[in-house]
């Protein structure tokens, strides 16, 4: 678990917060890994922790600070080992304010006192009494810990003001079933080329290479009419392991698939106009027998992948129905009585050639339409509003609604479009709402061109992403000192408790995976209360996961084994009156990642013009505030670079960048499609500060002819890159370029690094900074490689130079920042 506060130093109240102009919040990953309990880098020691407490866990690194992730580990995440963790019963928890105890609490002889809100609770049980006994328990030697909770609830349990879940999707952790099979269906648009599909086919063959022998794997095809249920004999492999499966044969049942318009989704016993399906897939092929297993079964299911082929009705421009195949797999799984192969939920990669354009679910799309998102008629406000439907969905469409009926059932939908430039759109914000709705994600991949798929990363990033562990059915809450409190959240797949304060909902989270939250003050002495108090947070974090077992069920099968856990991370940070203290100490992901979020519900609810607007108000106030506190002193003319703080110095750009970015690049200044726009949406949401921050402003370096970083860091400016590239020529001086935009790196040689070899050798610096970007990251970033003369490739490695755009660049853009502040001091 990571935790990253916006700010190290907390303003004393909220009259300073205001003052300062900083965003006041944190950003959490609550499936970071934890590590070991032999590494101190995670001990609290009592309240005096060595990289947690106030040093680094209330400096907010916490692991998402780290440049690409590279804190995040995977190793425990999903460990079936149970030496580092308690069970949740043993763990005491404040009288007062539930929270769990921690190596910040004080002990005393009838009791212990709450590190948050610091009320006295008196001891249950000998387990705390004994200072000896105190020094060997992980929850209190360490900042982070773990602890296991019955399936059950429980005599543990609180569903007012606690972390445990109220409420858990059907045939999930509901069910009294511990052990069973880890579900994965393929849902792919067979109206497709064969380009396309020979894409999916690896993609799926990744993807059981991947998944454990204990898991289970269904097949489905769909196109314009009908879809097709894959029986793979799962069924009979429940009777014996010395059954002769050689005697079996798979086959396909195709089904039509309804073309009218539904009024209400089907799944879950909800009255519906129209089913989505003229017979119901459970009919035809039931769930056990569609689900086959990889460990048993593995050839059975590559014959299977390897058989695809583009239906018969298959032609240029050929649509299909995707919703209501989606509607007809979330109805076969909610029509399945819990049995092991339910146990886990399931997850449904979804793979599209073009746009949902057939049956119910089918989303009006214009091709040929602008990349404006609109006409080119009408005011900027206009045009902007009309651009921002294509990067945000109404929160009550068909999606919406299919997402919501996945996630009462335990699906998690990820989509995978794999779609031309020139064939969008698709309509990746209808498709995303559903996604995230059930914890999953939509990725969009262009190809280079209509029929080269070579660039395409999809089996590398589906492969790596069914083998790190996922935990599902989450319940998070963060706990905070009676000063302040959450006041909102944000994420991908965060959503509110409708009945209890506090408490959220995360249907799947992976390790990646990130939520921000917004801070408040309680009242406005703030933490002037109680100055001998520091700032206190406390996460909490209840999941499921699916543990694969070594031993053999009773029908001879791998299986995993249903754990519910609970991780805990405590982090203390600390607080000031001196407005200084708290620029120094701000954290400039965090706050980008912050600003992102907030600017995301602007954009929804009012448009790219307010966005816009609502992000320059914030830098004027904050800039106008520092030169208040730093410059005005010394009667110095105003810094809007900032650069006297270091801290503060990264945001103008970022702010810059961001009016230039995927969510408020207007529409008369768009180059690529909105729906490319949404894609890099949908990803910014769900990633750890340091790489939004880096999607937003992506990093240029520079290596020698040798291949030595030459240096870490350059401004995205012509000047910037004609300073380096004009230097004195010396083996120091930089000759090739290396700009991750985490998404593509381009790598741009100029004519001094002509004898080095293109791309990079393997073992070189830049060959393992690529190596590293490729295996850490959710999505392997598209690499390009430009030679001094690929004209092509250096055009595009320099349409990422960020501060060359507009009407003077990042220096005209300061200018106007410095004549806007002027204004707000002379009338404030």
């Amino acid at each position: 678990m990571a935790v990253a506060f916006s700010t190290t130093v907390m303003a004393f109240n909220s009259r300073l917060k205001d003052e300062s102009g900083v965003p006041f919040g944190v950003a959490v990953a609550p499936f970071a890994a934890i590590a070991s309990s032999g590494d101190a880098s995670s001990s609290s020691s009592g309240g005096a922790s060595s990289s947690g407490g106030a040093s680094n866990g209330g400096g907010g690194s916490g692991g998402l600070a780290g440049e690409n992730g590279d804190t995040v580990e995977e190793r425990l995440a999903g460990s079936s080992s149970s030496s580092l963790r308690v069970h949740s019963a043993h763990l005491a928890r404040c009288a007062e304010c539930l929270a769990y105890i921690n190596g910040y609490c004080a002990f005393e002889r009838s009791g212990w006192i709450c590190a948050l809100c610091g009320a006295m609770t008196g001891y249950q049980d000998s387990r705390y009494t004994r200072a000896a006994t105190r020094a060997n328990l992980n929850e209190l030697q360490f900042e982070v810990y773990e602890a296991d909770v019955d399936l059950e609830p429980g005599e543990d349990d609180d569903y007012d003001d606690n972390n445990i879940r109220t409420r858990s999707p059907a045939n999930v952790a509901s069910t009294s079933i511990a052990e069973g099979h880890p579900a994965y269906i393929a849902l792919v648009d067979v109206s497709s080329t064969p380009e396309f599909l020979e894409v999916v086919k690896s993609a799926l063959l990744a993807a059981l290479e991947a998944l454990d022998e204990s898991a289970a794997f269904g097949l489905i095809t769909f196109d314009r009419a009908c879809v097709g249920i894959h029986d793979l004999g799962g069924e009979e492999m429940m009777a014996s392991r010395d059954h002769d499966a050689s005697q079996f044969t798979p086959s396909v049942r195709v089904v039509p698939l309804s073309t009218e318009p539904a009024d209400t989704i089907s799944a879950v016993g909800m009255s519906m106009s129209v089913p989505p399906s003229s017979v119901p897939l459970a009919d035809v092929v039931p769930l056990e027998s569609m689900l086959a297993s990889v460990g048993m079964h593995k050839e059975r299911i590559i014959g299977a992948v390897e058989a695809l082929s583009p239906s018969k009705s298959h032609q240029p421009g050929a649509r299909r129905a995707f919703g209501a195949a989606m509607e007809a797999t979330c109805d076969l799984w909610a029509c399945t009585p819990p049995c092991p192969k339910t146990a886990f939920g399931c997850r449904v990669s979804a793979f599209l050639s073009g746009a949902p354009d057939s049956g119910r679910g089918a989303l009006v799309t214009d091709a040929g339409e602008k990349h404006n998102g609109g006409a080119s008629n009408g005011t900027v406000r206009e045009r902007s509003a009309n651009a921002a439907h294509w990067l945000t969905a109404p929160p009550d469409g068909f999606y919406a609604r299919i997402g919501a009926a996945c996630t009462r059932v335990g699906l998690a939908v990820d989509v995978h479009c794999i779609v031309p430039a020139s064939r969008l759109p698709v309509g990746i914000a209808e498709l995303d709402i559903m996604s995230r709705a059930t914890g999953g994600h939509v990725r969009l991949y262009t190809p280079d061109g209509d029929d080269d798929t070579s660039n395409v990363a999809l089996p590398r990033d589906l492969y790596r992403h069914l083998a790190a562990p996922v935990a599902f059915d989450g319940t998070l809450r963060v706990r905070t000192s009676p000063e302040f409190r959450v006041s909102r959240g944000y994420g991908a797949s965060l959503a509110e408790d409708a009945a209890y304060e506090g408490v959220y909902h995360m249907p799947r989270c992976a390790v990646s995976d990130t939520v921000c939250f917004d801070f408040e003050y309680a009242d406005r002495l703030g933490f002037a209360r109680d100055a001998g108090c520091p700032p206190m947070v406390q996460v909490a974090f209840q999941y499921s996961i699916a543990v694969p077992l070594r031993a053999l069920s009773s029908s001879g099968l791998k299986v995993a084994r249903l754990e519910r856990r609970l991780r805990v991370r405590t982090v203390q940070a600390s607080s000031s009156p001196n407005v200084d203290e708290v620029f120094d100490s701000v954290n400039a992901p965090v706050v980008a990642s912050l600003l992102h979020h907030k600017i995301c519900r602007a954009v929804a609810d009012e448009g790219i013009e307010e966005g816009r607007a609502l992000l320059k108000d914030w830098l004027v106030i904050l800039t106008a505030n520092y030169h208040g506190t730093r410059t005005l002193k010394q009667d110095a003319p105003l810094d809007v670079s900032m650069a006297s703080c270091e801290a503060l110095s990264p945001l103008p750009r970022l702010a810059y960048a961001m009016l230039w970015g995927a969510l408020l690049r207007r529409p008369d200044d768009d180059t690529v499609h909105p729906d490319s726009r949404a894609a890099e949406l949908a990803l910014l949401n769900r990633l750890p500060p340091a790489l939004v921050s880096r999607l937003i402003y992506p990093v240029l370096s520079s290596y020698t002819a040798q291949g030595d970083l030459a240096f870490p860091r350059h401004s995205l400016s012509e000047s910037a890159l004609s300073a380096a590239y004009e230097g004195d020529g010396g083996d120091d001086s930089p000759a090739i370029f290396v700009l991750d935009a985490v998404l593509e790196v381009v790598v741009a040689y100029t004519p001094a690094a002509a004898s080095y070899p293109c791309p990079p050798p393997a073992g070189s610096a830049i060959r393992k900074i690529l190596d590293r970007w490729r295996m850490e990251r959710p999505v392997a970033p598209r690499v390009v490689y430009a030679s001094a003369n690929d004209e092509a490739g250096w055009q595009r490695f320099r349409s990422y130079l960020v501060e060359e755009r507009g009407e003077g660049g990042f220096v005209g853009f300061l200018d106007g920042l410095a004549g806007d502040v002027k204004t707000f001091l002379e009338t404030s």
